[in-house]
């Protein structure tokens, strides 16, 4: 009997251990190449083999001052998340989560309780919806398939539904534990080493469709097994407090979140007024929430204070970036992010003598109140904050309503006699953006939150993502094509 061929010979010889290390060492190989491409390769024709895509999300960002009182309902989030379409990413910001006293400023009596109970209010708001979905199935046609995703410990919903058989397989690349900020005022997010692992899940048998062509609606899963959001950044600075959640499938794609805060309150170093700024990378882009509480004040020479606090914070905010991330080349200062948003509580007033303000007031005649606005008329002069963008304000002055009541203030006093009775309303709650890839859809407030003497205010943005794209069929978003697999697989052998 004649020999066989020389590589035949070779191919029974090698062991599946031989073969499987082989293919690991290509797949790692491949993913290599692609990550270590620089950015200046990855434009669109390049001959690197990627090309640069653009994504759109939604994103939320809102800010309130409370006034030092907390919700006992949980309605109270739920109001302000939920009156909005859902979005990919929620930054909320909060002025005076605690009441601004010296115990407070000074030595910090809170000790972080408020800002826990405030993260739990809005996990509930954002997550709780999900886990009472109601599970609905519906037939479809002849096959079921199984889908894969890339999470760790949860299981993504694709956009849309998906053939379901009973069995759900996943694999998980990184290590998706999720990062709030530290007491040092740096909060990051790094991925881990790459593994992988499997899991076969079937649902419990009361759940389990009649017949086997059947829909599994794309919303039920995340309500089961994980919420939907996941906060990425949480920082307090005695009253102010930043937490930014995002949406669950879009957390693997986010790094290099840091925070950095500035205190600009008593003598100019103390943190009952200043900024928490958090900055992160989504996908490819770079984005920079700055949410400030300034000065108070309703004479003339207030303005120039809160001025120089916005000046302040520019110069003064720095994020650290450790060694593993210099090759990244990461942004340190606010102004060399890609899309920036400020917000919070900015204290500009209405220049205008008490009895016109009241008889703008009493007409709701907005539109020429809006003209004596301090923070317009700086933003127009180039006073502040130049070449930043406000949407237009269609809403009510934020500021300054007794508690629990839709009255201002001023109003409810003919003859004020203390100077908290003469505190004039003014849109003190501010939204403002810069650069490009921003475009806001709605700019509101909510009128029926009244706890406190300011209105939440909120906007919604539709923020441009880059993000690479491979030519290859190899890879897909970094990641091996489990379609090639095969067709690698006999490469090797």
């Amino acid at each position: 009997m004649p020999e066989p061929p020389n590589h035949c010979k070779k191919l029974r010889q090698r062991s599946i251990w031989q073969t499987t290390r082989q293919w690991v060492k290509k797949k790692s190989k491949v993913k290599a190449e692609h990550s270590s491409s620089p950015r200046t390769d990855l434009a669109g024709g390049s001959p690197g083999g990627y090309d640069m895509s653009i994504k759109q999300l939604r994103l939320f960002v809102g800010t309130w001052n409370v006034a030092g009182i907390l919700p006992t309902e949980n309605r109270v989030m739920q109001e302000w998340l939920g009156s909005h379409e859902t979005a990919d990413i929620y930054v909320i910001g909060f002025q005076e989560i605690v009441p601004l006293s010296p115990g407070n400023v000074l030595v910090n009596d809170d000790k972080g309780v408020s800002a826990k109970k405030w993260d739990d209010l809005i996990n509930k708001a954002l997550n709780e919806s999900c886990r009472n979905s109601s599970y609905f199935f519906s037939c479809s046609s002849n096959e079921s398939e199984t889908f894969c995703t890339r999470r760790n410990s949860s299981i993504t919903t694709p956009s849309s539904p998906c053939s379901f058989d009973g069995s759900w397989f996943y694999t998980c690349d990184e290590d998706d534990s999720s990062s709030s900020s530290s007491g040092d005022g740096n909060g990051r997010r790094h991925s881990s080493a790459d593994e992988s692992c499997s899991l076969t899940w079937t649902p419990p048998t009361s759940l389990n469709p009649v017949s086997k062509g059947c829909l599994l609606s794309s919303n039920i899963m995340p309500s089961i097994l994980s919420p939907e959001f996941i906060q990425i950044a949480s920082k307090q600075l005695v009253g102010l407090f930043v937490s930014v959640w995002i949406r669950r499938d879009l957390y693997r794609h986010v790094r290099a979140v840091d925070v950095s805060t500035v205190s600009c309150g008593i003598m100019g170093y103390f943190g009952n007024k200043g900024s928490v700024s958090v900055s992160l990378s989504l996908y490819e882009t770079n984005f920079c929430f700055i949410c400030s509480h300034l000065k108070s004040g309703d004479r003339s020479s207030d303005i120039l204070r809160r001025n120089s606090d916005v000046d302040s914070i520019l110069r003064r905010t720095r994020f650290n970036r450790t060694k593993r991330l210099a090759a990244l080349n990461l942004p340190k200062t606010i102004l060399g992010h890609d899309r920036i948003i400020w917000f919070g509580d900015l204290n500009y007033r209405i220049t205008l003598p008490s009895k016109d303000l009241k008889s703008l007031v009493f007409k709701k005649d907005w539109t020429n109140l809006l003209e004596k606005d301090q923070l317009l008329n700086e933003l127009g002069n180039g006073g502040v904050l130049e070449g930043w963008i406000e949407g237009p304000i269609c809403f009510p002055p934020t500021y300054k309503f007794l508690p629990h009541s839709d009255v201002y203030v001023l109003m409810h006093h003919p003859h004020p006699q203390t100077a908290a009775q003469k505190r004039a309303p003014a849109w003190c709650d501010r939204i403002l953006w810069y650069g490009k890839g921003l475009k806001q859809l709605q700019y509101t407030s909510n009128s029926n939150l009244q706890q406190s003497d300011h209105r939440p205010v909120s906007a919604i943005f539709v923020a441009e993502v880059e993000f690479t794209m491979t030519k290859s069929p190899l890879i897909q978003d970094g990641y091996l094509n489990s379609n090639q697999f095969p067709a690698i697989w006999r490469q090797i052998i």
